[in-house]
């Protein structure tokens, strides 16, 4: 038992020690992109898509750490601007670490998509982003030094914690580019973006904490290897990059993609790996489409060496993305538009 509530405690101040410093959380980039970048809002060859995802962090531990979200997002006024469309989307994510630190997130964004040049083969994409943040920390639970006696913990008695508050919520804006282009059947892509660009004031204890301006940086491709863009072999390889606070965290990934046909019903899969190289950690993925139904599971496997006692991993992550209508009743190929 003594051990069990070390773990617990050992994970809260891990935990408490980031959580002015630290935004939600997740591996699978490419599943929900438009919470990194809000320019790949509506940014599709669907009309609009819906999906929901879940994490699972530190399950050795007592008291894991857990994220999910649901998110959407639409392609408005496609056919009727010349040359371009908007998208709109909106996201929920929940984090729980432990029951006693709490996060939510409500984020709305929108974006401008252009098509560039006579042949379409290039879109430039412009998207900002407003969320709303609530971070809650419960201490009913908790007793400090000062509130352990010879009898037993007595929560009568003051803290002396300098707690001002144990709920918070701020504003957040976001903006981001995206430029993608197309090469034959080959796509091609880069973008930026920047959260926190109105600097929102953060903080539990009596000290002042603005939360800093997170830039990140994503890139990849998809290179058809077969002649067919019908059907066959691609490869897609990835960067990220995003800056937060004092930290770096740069990713690379790569995968395989094996399309079986294009046409009536659509059918694909792909397998790879994210490699986090601050954190060492490799995050094998597989994710399967069957028309607009796409599934994606991955699990972080942390390659450092960690406390054994404590024996931190991240584990598993799972999306499901549903989008309308189905790639077989569409036009699919005839938008320069990233293949995600």
């Amino acid at each position: 038992m003594k051990r069990r509530m070390r773990k617990s405690f050992l994970v809260l101040m891990l935990v408490g020690s980031t959580m002015t410093a630290q935004d939600i959380h997740f591996s699978a980039i490419t599943a929900i992109r438009n919470y990194f970048n809000p320019a790949t809002t509506g940014l599709m060859e669907a009309d609009f898509r819906i999906g929901a995802g879940y994490r699972d962090q530190w399950r050795p531990v007592v008291l894991p750490y857990t994220t999910a979200v649901v998110f959407g997002d639409v392609a408005l006024a496609r056919g009727k601007l010349y040359n371009g469309w908007f998208g709109a989307g909106l996201s929920v994510a929940m984090d729980r670490a432990t029951p006693y630190l709490k996060w939510n997130l409500f984020n709305i964004t929108g974006a401008y998509h252009q098509i560039l040049g006579t042949d379409g083969n290039a879109v430039l994409s412009i998207g900002f982003g407003l969320g709303y943040f609530t971070r809650t920390f419960t201490i009913s639970d908790l007793y400090s030094e000062r509130q352990i006696t010879p009898e037993g913990p007595n929560s009568a008695l003051p803290s002396g914690e300098a707690i001002e508050s144990q709920q918070i919520g701020y504003f957040d804006l976001q903006g981001g580019v995206m430029f993608t282009y197309k090469v034959r059947d080959n796509i091609l892509f880069a973008g930026v973006s920047f959260k926190h660009l109105n600097g929102p004031r953060e903080y539990f204890f009596n000290e002042e904490n603005r939360r800093l301006l997170n830039p990140n940086l994503f890139m990849g491709a998809e290179i058809m290897l077969s002649k067919d863009m019908w059907s066959g072999w691609s490869i897609k390889p990835f960067v990220f990059y995003q800056y937060l606070s004092a930290a770096q965290e740069p990713l690379v990934g790569l995968y395989m993609r094996y399309l079986h046909s294009l046409r009536n019903p659509m059918l694909a899969f792909e397998f790879g790996a994210w490699w986090r190289a601050p954190t060492r950690t490799l995050v094998p993925s597989i994710r399967f489409q069957y028309e607009g139904f796409i599934i994606t599971f991955s699990y972080d496997f942390n390659m450092a060496q960690v406390k054994q006692d404590l024996e931190l991993s991240a584990g598993p992550e799972v999306f499901v993305e549903v989008s309308f209508p189905m790639p077989s009743r569409r036009g699919v190929g005839t938008l320069t538009c990233p293949r995600f």
